[in-house]
């Protein structure tokens, strides 16, 4: 998803010239940066419960911050309790990456949106450079998204780990 992204970021920038296939190809990029962001929760949430495979978009963030931070804060109050701080602090960092991911897939969906369905609302090229930007967001920052998710999803997953290999 990303590498597909990054394409027709690439080519929204070659068409650049205010047209309608410019805004086409910006807004695709915008929706498979969001889908890749997307795919790395659902499988980390997939890897955690098969009944996880299937939410569907707009529940993702309200799980991740529900559930899933609810059995992880449990283990850390045990954590706690045993003086276990090693376990404390993979599972506060844990819970700061559920928050984040939450919030980053929750700009995504918007941005998304905004992508697939609000013609109003135009992708917007910065004269003399590559970038571009869809509902406030840049292009590159939507281009990071992937690597944020990542990163926050590999924290959740170590902290998962120790919560569940009883």
């Amino acid at each position: 998803m990303e590498q597909v992204g990054n394409a027709l970021a690439l080519q929204a920038v070659k068409l650049k010239a205010k047209s309608i296939e410019a805004d086409l190809f910006g807004r695709s990029a915008f929706n498979r940066y969001y889908y890749a962001v997307f795919y790395v929760a659902r499988s980390m949430l997939s890897d955690f419960s098969p009944d996880w495979k299937s939410v569907p978009h707009a529940s993702v963030p309200q799980l991740l911050v529900g559930q899933v931070r609810k059995d992880i804060q449990r283990f850390k109050q045990k954590a706690n309790k045993l003086g276990d701080t090693e376990s404390v602090s993979l599972c506060s960092h844990a819970i700061e990456s559920l928050d984040q991911l939450s919030e980053l897939l929750k700009k995504g969906y918007s941005v998304r949106v905004a992508a697939d369905y609000d013609t109003t609302v135009s992708v917007e090229f910065e004269e003399g450079s590559n970038q571009f930007s869809l509902a406030s967001t840049t292009v590159s920052t939507a281009r990071n998204w992937v690597q944020r998710a990542v990163f926050l999803t590999s924290s959740v997953r170590r902290a998962w780990r120790l919560a569940h290999e009883n």
